[in-house]
């Protein structure tokens, strides 16, 4: 879950790990602190561009099929870790909102220095939930939609505090 919140002249970023945040954030000036990325206000723009870019931050979901063809010892898909693997013979951990619904991973992958998820002939096919609409490349033939989501209310992104700042920002 992403959340992005005001509080006085500071915008604060709470994501699960994603290996693109960390320069992305740096990039924006961001400062890691108490296990959130902490941004200059006038920088909110900018921060909510990126966990939209990376996470599908404030997007509409949509449930998907996915064939996993893709390989590595982590592999994020959709805003997130979709599928890991810690040593060659350790089993294949999914990630939140993953669930194989055809075939599935191999009991080991890769080498004792560099583990694999893949290792097996047939590629399993994966059920995504939740995924961004605008992480979804519509034209990828191992992607089909299963269930639309209703849209988001665009008010749901925002804090308590940040709707009553933009209120008082509006009136003055």
């Amino acid at each position: 879950m992403v959340n992005i919140t005001v509080v006085g002249n500071k915008i604060y970023l709470e994501s699960p790990y994603h290996p693109d945040t960390s320069n992305e954030s740096k990039k924006l000036g961001g400062r890691w602190s108490d296990k959130k990325w902490e941004f200059d206000i006038r920088d909110k723009e900018r921060v909510e561009d990126m966990a939209k870019r990376i996470y599908g931050y404030g997007e509409d979901v949509v449930d998907i099929t996915y064939i996993f063809r893709e390989s590595g010892k982590q592999v994020f898909l959709f805003g997130r870790l979709v599928a890991q693997r810690y040593s060659r013979d350790s089993s294949v951990q999914l990630g939140e909102g993953v669930v194989i619904v055809k075939g599935g991973f191999s009991s080991s992958g890769g080498s004792a220095r560099n583990p694999d998820v893949q290792g097996g002939n047939e590629p399993p096919t994966l059920e995504i939930r939740d995924a961004p609409v605008n992480l979804i490349d519509y034209d990828d033939k191992d992607i089909t939609i299963i269930k639309e989501h209703a849209p988001k209310n665009p008010l749901e992104s925002y804090s308590y505090e940040e709707l009553i700042h933009e209120i008082k920002r509006r009136d003055s």
